[in-house]
């Protein structure tokens, strides 16, 4: 609960500041959980995280593995 309560004084600060966009930092905000929910799975199910670049942006596709 600390990791998530930093990670909202993090984002609403930075939303305050004008340094980000909200969509920033809720995209943000799903990268963070879909990873740790990745992370914590273990054996049984794996979800891999693989960042894409493309000539006009990048992004990140999630995908299961098995």
């Amino acid at each position: 609960m600390a990791a998530y309560a930093a990670a909202s004084y993090v984002a609403a600060s930075r939303l305050q500041a004008n340094r980000h966009f909200l969509s920033d930092v809720v995209f943000g905000a799903a990268v963070g959980m879909v990873s740790a929910h990745a992370a914590a799975l273990g054996e049984q199910h794996r979800l891999a995280a693989i960042p894409s670049i493309v000539p006009v942006g990048g992004g990140i596709q999630f995908v299961w593995v098995r």
